[in-house]
């Protein structure tokens, strides 16, 4: 029996469009074409890390992401209407979603004044917004190919970014999304109206995209109809000697703000080493339909995109009490700064790896407060396996078991820090069925950002010195990491007895090399007043 289906042609009048419904068949399932020709995925300008092609650096900053679908037809129609569309990207590969202007929901939609025809392609955003292009193949468009920019947008509540384009006045947005899993995002469309009728989507993501080299595909300078024909002029930057910097129409600004502005919207994963990028990707149409596809990226010329040169080597922590007296209550502040350098942002710089385990040797001496413990509650696996991006404080692990503070800095390049607690966990019964463990949590809901990790807190049985062990610390790339135990009456633990400089030792390993510790940190702090406050 044959199924009859409608697709939406565009009728535009004046910038306005009606709704030209043609009835037509479809046959088959839902899916998309087999093979690279259905699924594919580009990443140019990687880096050529040792001569060879498709070999990329670790960390490093790609000149482009292009993703291309591809729906399977039936005749001339494709089996069924593209509803939902999810991109799962590799592990630590990051959109950084403030690296660029951010386009308002208000331009968004505001038709765009072409010099080529009437649009309604919302491409009233400014142009230090724009981030790339998308081209669709759509019933829409008369059967017809077109290339629409694509611009960074407001995040929605609960998302690290958006972007999107407007092909005939019908918004197209993908919106990033954290997997827990991995720590890795899935750019996510959702709700695509029927009326597009998709056959071919291909969005292609710059990673720096206030280059020179993008004018030509930027604003008005982007003909919808021709892609290949440029309107406008190109800039000549970078000048020859003695030559003055001419700015093309579609140029972005000065080179002074260029260089002032100079971010990265994309950054490679830092691990695994000698494997290649991997993509998935999974589709829903409106009539039911699913269909699902993965594949590696390739360069652009055929070589599959493979990551080389992990960088291993870590930034040295510092660990530091927050009183110099001695036998006394005191705090402890741990810090790990990890892309301080700039790395996430900088297109010249290279993103260091996360911290994955850490372990902190106490110099003897420091012990646990006896008074901790008065009024103090403890979490249990089932209170911290409650913790989510949305819990309310206490509803999952409960307050009067909490012992301290976490920050989190620059987390996917995000100006807002990640706020959360320490807390004390069930003696015994936790999974290190330890006395002393630790569960930690921070969270951004606005961002849906959410990390949590678990530790231990035991004395040597040699010497007694404590021995703190974190593992699984957050995944996803950030500057500053602070994790600080509380001070005060029942502070977490007493200093030294005797006045002098003290050392801590800490061992730690990335997640580009888990298995291997760094064993060369070391961190001092001195005890240099009695309990009272004097000499």
């Amino acid at each position: 029996m044959k199924r009859t289906r409608f697709t939406l042609a565009a009728l535009c009048v004046a910038g306005f469009c009606a709704a030209l419904f043609v009835p037509a068949t479809a046959q088959g399932a839902f899916a998309l074409k087999p093979g690279a020709e259905g699924f594919a995925v580009t990443v140019k300008g990687a880096g050529v890390v040792s001569g060879a092609p498709g070999e990329a650096g670790a960390g490093e900053h790609p000149d482009s992401l292009g993703v291309k679908l591809s729906l399977k037809q039936a005749g001339e129609y494709s089996d069924g209407d593209l509803r939902d569309l999810s991109v799962a990207l590799p592990p630590g590969f990051l959109v950084n979603p403030t690296a660029v202007e951010e386009c308002t929901t208000a331009l968004f939609h505001t038709p765009r004044s072409s010099p080529y025809e009437a649009s309604a392609s919302g491409e009233s955003c400014p142009l230090a917004s724009q981030v790339g292009a998308l081209t669709v193949h759509s019933g829409a468009g008369g059967d017809t190919v077109r290339t629409f920019g694509l611009f960074d947008l407001a995040a929605p509540y609960g998302a690290p970014g958006a972007f999107g384009a407007s092909p005939y006045g019908i918004p197209i947005v993908l919106v990033p999304h954290i997997r827990e899993a991995d720590a890795g995002l899935t750019l996510g469309l959702e709700g695509l109206s029927q009326g597009v009728d998709i056959q071919t989507l291909e969005f292609d993501v710059w990673g720096t995209p206030w280059e020179y080299a993008h004018d030509s595909e930027r604003g008005n300078c982007l003909n919808e109809t021709n892609p290949a024909a440029y309107h406008g002029e190109l800039s000549n930057y970078p000048p020859k000697p003695g030559e003055q910097v001419r700015l093309g129409t579609c140029s972005v600004g000065t080179p002074s703000y260029f260089e002032e502005h100079e971010h990265s919207y994309l950054t490679l994963p830092t691990t695994p080493c000698g494997a290649a990028l991997s993509f998935s990707a999974s589709a829903t149409s409106w009539q039911g339909g699913e269909a699902a596809a993965e594949a590696e990226a390739s360069d652009g010329s055929g070589h599959t995109t493979t990551l080389r040169e992990c960088r291993t080597h870590l930034t040295v922590p510092k660990v530091q009490l927050t009183s110099e007296r001695a036998a006394s209550g005191t705090g402890l502040v741990f810090n790990l700064y990890v892309n301080s350098g700039g790395g996430i942002l900088n297109p010249k710089g290279i993103a260091r790896p996360a911290i994955r385990n850490a372990l902190v040797t106490l110099p003897e001496g420091l012990t646990i407060n006896p008074s901790l413990g008065s009024g103090l509650g403890v979490c249990s696996e089932a209170d911290f396996a409650r913790e989510a991006v949305g819990t309310a404080p206490g509803a999952g692990c409960p307050a009067i078991s909490k012992i301290g503070t976490v920050e989190v800095q620059e987390m996917l390049g995000l100006p807002e820090p990640l706020h959360g607690a320490v807390f004390l966990a069930k003696p015994y019964a936790n999974p290190f069925h330890t006395l002393i463990a630790l569960y930690m949590v921070a969270r951004n809901p606005r961002r849906g950002i959410f990390v949590r990790s678990q530790g231990t807190l035991i004395p040597d049985p040699k010497t007694g010195a404590l021995v703190a062990t974190f593992d699984e610390l957050p995944r996803i790339l950030y500057t500053h990491f602070t994790l600080t135990l509380r001070e005060g009456q029942r502070a977490a633990l007493v200093s030294p007895l005797t006045c002098g400089h003290y050392t801590t030792d800490v061992a730690l390993a990335s997640w580009a090399a888990p298995e291997s510790f760094n064993h060369d940190s070391t961190s001092y702090f001195p005890i240099s007043q009695s309990a009272s406050g004097g000499p």
